[in-house]
C-alpha cells in the first residue's frame, strides 16, 4: 500500500519504520497497513503487528510470509465487516451487539432473529426482556410473557385495584387481618 508520510524522505525514521520511502510516499510492508503505516486496514486489528492469519505480503523486494489479524465478523450482522483496530471488536448493525454481534440488543430477543421483546408499558418494568425467551419483568399485579394481564388478586385497566375480599395493591392483595 502507498502512503503518504510526513516523515518521507527525511531524516527521521522513513515510514516509521513500518514500510519504504518512495518517491516521496510511503510503501507498507504490510497490505493490513493504513495509509500511516501506523494502523491497521478495515478488516484488520491490533496496531502496528496486525497478526493472526498467514497471508502473503509484498514488500519493496517481493513477497515474504507474515501474519495478520482478520476481523471475525460475520458480514449478516455487521457494518461493512469492519472491526475496531485496536480490539478486534465487530461493528454491529442494529438491532445486534457484542464483540461478534452474536447477540441482540436490549429490547430484542432470540438472536439471530432479534424480535422486538414488545413488553407491556403499563405492566412491565421495562422493554427490555430475557434475550432467549422474550418473557418481560413485570410490575406488581401484572403477570404473562409481556406482562399484559392482571395477577389472579388484581382487577382494573392498569390492575391497580385488587378483586373483592383483598385489600391494600400496593402490598400485594393480602386479606383483612380481623
Amino acid at each position: 500500500m502507498i502512503a503518504a508520510d510526513s516523515a518521507c524522505p527525511g531524516d527521521k525514521m522513513e515510514c516509521s519504520g513500518l514500510g519504504n520511502c518512495l518517491a516521496g510516499a510511503c510503501i507498507c510492508y504490510k497490505p493490513n497497513f493504513a495509509d500511516d503505516c501506523l494502523s491497521c486496514n478495515n478488516g484488520f486489528y491490533d496496531a502496528p503487528d496486525c497478526e493472526g492469519t498467514r497471508i502473503i505480503d509484498y514488500m519493496v523486494t517481493g513477497p515474504i510470509l507474515s501474519e495478520i489479524s482478520e476481523c471475525d465478523c460475520d458480514r449478516f450482522y455487521t457494518e461493512r465487516d469492519v472491526c475496531d483496530k485496536m480490539t478486534g471488536a465487530c461493528i454491529c448493525r442494529d438491532p445486534y451487539e457484542g464483540d461478534l454481534c452474536d447477540e441482540c440488543i436490549n429490547e430484542y430477543f432470540d438472536f439471530p432473529y432479534c424480535d422486538p421483546c414488545d413488553c407491556n408499558e403499563a405492566g412491565s418494568v421495562n422493554n427490555i426482556c430475557d434475550k432467549t425467551t422474550g418473557i418481560c419483568t413485570c410490575r406488581p399485579g401484572f403477570v404473562g410473557d409481556k406482562c399484559d394481564s392482571c395477577d389472579t388478586l388484581y382487577e382494573g385497566d392498569q390492575c391497580e385495584s385488587c378483586v373483592a375480599g383483598y385489600y391494600d395493591p400496593s402490598s400485594g392483595c393480602t386479606t383483612r387481618n380481623t
